[in-house]
């Protein structure tokens, strides 16, 4: 029986070093009174960035995600299919407007992210570059693929969206934004959860510079009630919360909206609690400048002057006082010092102006206060500003030497402590608590080099990290780069690579859809003759490739590679680069188009494994008759879920099924006309020391998988996160890793293969790398 849980919202708006208490485009909804039946017990959570130059106003912000919830409770089905249908019609309006603002040069193109919250189960679309981090205690994972959320609503005629779901607990967050900064990522993330709520709120924004723009859903028991939280800025009071307008405010199931006849958000009771932030500022949608805020007489009435204003009680002011200071000496020595040229460049620019206004009362006082300018050969009022200056800079002085004291300390604290966890690890008998001192070990030396670096902990850190390579089964590989300068360029992203017979690589471009090829010629060359990909003219058109497989050597018509579109149109590919044979399969009536991936099977007969996740089809084309005939892999009437499928894998009449999160299905067929038996999960085996089995692989997202019989059957999958392959045997017993010896520059990899199980190609940005595994993989 699940669980029914209450959803706070907190927004996290930073822009130009400013903190914010509300996001635009945040909008939450409950169902209506004659919502679809399946829709009743399903709140939502919008959250919907345009980037470009053609922005809504706020009003027209909150009336499109009005339309959008009304979409979204008319559609009868399963969430999945509302959630699409939101996604068409956002991706219609946009690229409508965008259509309309041609002319003129102006575009708005949508990330959006879809939350459907029913009970205790998240589900989750995402469009656009969005990134999902779902936190939970001790861990966190990372769900962002543009090869399945496309480049955001409003380009393209059908919309791409990337489902994902997640069951979830009061321990557990979610966290969304279109774009992370540097400093979140799953290892800082992992332990979120485990704080205090205004905790989780300055720790999300500690040391930020960049702007950011998040959502942070955080779950507890409750009744299903959802709340959008305001963080109440400059105070650390939390007070209760009164929702601005176009925010729906804290909603409660069963409860009529406004429009019914409901309370409005204001008359609501328990409103949400507020956070406080590191600084004040006005709301985004509306700045205001210090002549604004000055009030100003109407034509028809008298200016009256200001009440005076008592200066706070002294106990305050010292209490304020130390409060900044301590804030002050957290900060990083370097931070200090850009804030100094921040403030010391603002003072520049404001100085002419407002010295015009001061300059004649700095002169007289100078003049009674100060030497003759004669004297020092200033003038006075350059005098007067050199007094005013002196002690600030003092007290800055004076706070970055008093951090850069507190700093050496807290440095020498934690690595005295990374000593102790090493020394502990070093005595430990129990393999498991030996592995969790050496962590240990890590996180106190990760909280020292924060504040300080030297010669003796980067020793400790290259000991900690050599035995955690033993103890993970770890092998790092130098890779070198395959092709010169920036490899292919930047405006590619290669999402499959294959190598044939004789040793050439085949590379896909998700965005042309095209395939490069790489000949192996003492060395690596682009073959600028070679011609596969998209064919828009014919009696069949072949749209954008979605993936490619290699094919047998020695075939008659000299093809080398199979490619083939979202609609299910094939092509054959020649190593010239010419003749390509376009085809499609018509042996069977079934609903063609939804392709999201291709396999080739790993051991005889080489059938092709077609994988079509929005109609739940898998879909087998056999050799023997050219891959123009094939069936359906499973019966009618089987339930195996593969919505959220991203990848598989084959070896004769056995298919392996990769789900978002890194969860795997395994289907075997005991004969040709059996129905296929399934294991979902299939578990993974960890055989490492005081690591846990289960239906995940701790800490990773596997996001492509390759299944290899040539020298002994073995997994491989990709955590194009920390570009890493992971080797595992058919039961997914854990064999070990490979990782680079130095991160590779470019980001995530983004495809990789394993050929002879000696050598690993791996595709990060544009450039293609090649590792030695050494000792048959």
């Amino acid at each position: 029986m699940t669980n029914s849980l209450d959803f706070h919202i907190l927004p996290i708006l930073q822009q130009e070093g400013q903190v914010h208490s509300t996001v635009p485009g945040l909008h939450v909804a409950q169902p209506p009174r004659r919502a679809d039946r399946r829709r009743a017990s399903e709140q939502l959570i919008f959250h919907l960035i345009l980037r470009g130059n053609a922005p809504l106003s706020e009003n027209a912000y909150q009336q499109l995600l009005k339309g959008l919830v009304g979409v979204y409770y008319k559609t009868p089905g399963a969430a999945t299919s509302a959630l699409q249908k939101v996604a068409e019609a956002l991706n219609n309006y946009l690229r409508d407007r965008n259509m309309r603002g041609a002319s003129r040069g102006l575009r708005a193109v949508g990330v959006f992210t879809q939350i459907v919250l029913r009970s205790d189960t998240a589900y989750i679309a995402q469009s656009g570059s969005s990134h999902l981090f779902v936190i939970k205690p001790g861990q966190a994972a990372e769900y962002h693929d543009p090869k399945m959320s496309g480049r955001g609503l409003g380009i393209s005629r059908v919309p791409k969206v990337r489902l994902h779901q997640e069951s979830l607990t009061e321990n557990d967050l979610l966290l969304i934004t279109p774009e992370p900064p540097p400093e979140w990522s799953t290892a800082t993330l992992k332990n979120l959860s485990r704080m205090q709520k205004k905790s989780r709120y300055h720790r999300l924004l500690h040391r930020l510079e960049e702007d950011v723009n998040a959502i942070l859903v955080m779950p507890q028991p409750g009744s299903g009630e959802v709340r959008i939280l305001r963080p109440k800025l400059g105070d650390d009071k939390p007070a209760r919360q009164v929702p601005a307008a176009g925010e729906e405010g804290p909603v409660r199931r069963g409860e009529p909206s406004p429009e019914e006849g409901g309370p409005s958000p204001a008359e609501r009771d328990g409103a949400g609690r507020d956070f406080p932030a590191p600084a004040e500022s006005p709301p985004p949608d509306r700045p205001r400048s210090s002549r604004e805020e000055r009030s100003q007489p109407s034509p028809t009435t008298q200016p009256q002057r200001a009440a005076p204003v008592s200066s706070p009680p002294e106990e305050e002011q010292e209490s304020r006082w130390a409060v900044f200071m301590e804030r002050i000496h957290q900060l990083p020595v370097g931070m200090i010092l850009r804030k100094i040229g921040t403030v010391l460049a603002a003072f520049g620019r404001t100085a002419g102006n407002a010295l015009g206004g001061v300059r004649d009362g700095v002169v007289r006082v100078a003049r009674r206060t100060l030497p003759d300018e004669d004297m020092l050969g200033f003038p006075a009022w350059g005098l007067g500003l050199i007094a005013v200056a002196v002690p600030i800079v003092m007290v800055v002085v004076g706070s970055v030497v008093y951090a850069e004291k507190k700093g050496s300390g807290y440095f020498n604290e934690n690595l005295e402590q990374a000593k102790e966890m090493v020394e502990a690890a070093e005595n430990a008998e129990d393999p498991a608590q030996e592995y969790e001192y050496w962590q240990a070990a890590v996180e106190a030396l990760g909280e020292a080099h924060f504040y300080d670096s030297t010669d003796e902990s980067e020793a400790l850190d290259l000991q900690i990290s050599q035995k955690l390579d033993v103890l993970d089964g770890v092998r790092r590989l130098v890779y070198e780069p395959l092709l010169d300068g920036k490899g292919l360029g930047e405006d590619v992203r290669i999402s499959e690579i294959v190598i044939d017979s004789y040793g050439d690589l085949y590379l896909l471009d998700e965005i042309s859809g095209s395939v490069f090829r790489l000949v192996s010629n003492n060395g690596y060359q682009v073959d600028e003759g070679f011609r596969c990909g998209p064919v828009p003219l014919g009696h069949i058109e072949v749209g954008p490739l979605v993936d490619i497989v290699p094919l047998a050597p020695g075939r008659e018509d000299g093809a080398v590679i199979l490619g083939i579109d979202e609609a299910h149109t094939m092509v054959l590919c020649t190593r010239a680069g010419g003749d390509t044979s376009i085809f499609t399969d018509d042996s069977y009536n079934l609903p063609k188009g939804g392709v999201r991936a291709m396999t080739i099977s790993s051991s005889e007969p080489k059938d092709i494994f077609i994988l079509a996740p929005d109609k739940e089809l898998v879909l087998v084309e056999y050799q023997g008759e050219g891959y123009r005939t094939g069936e359906e892999y499973f019966l009618a009437g089987d339930s195996t879920p593969m919505m959220d499928a991203v990848d598989l894998a084959a070896s004769g009449s056995t298919l392996f099924l990769l789900h978002e999160g890194g969860r795997i299905t395994r289907c075997l067929k005991p004969g040709t006309t059996d129905a296929p038996v399934c294991d979902a999960p299939f578990n993974f085996n960890d055989t490492r020391p005081g690591r846990s089995s289960g239906p995940t692989f701790e800490g990773v997202d596997f996001s492509e998988m390759e299944y290899k019989t040539q020298y002994g059957k073995r997994m491989y999958l990709l955590d194009s996160e920390q570009q890493a392959v992971y080797f595992f045997s058919p039961d997914l017993a854990y064999l070990g890793q490979s990782r680079p010896l130095n991160p590779l520059l470019g980001g995530s990899a983004t495809a990789f293969t394993v050929h002879m199980h000696e050598e690993i190609f791996l595709v990060v940005g544009g450039q293609v790398y090649r590792g030695e595994v050494g000792g048959g993989g």
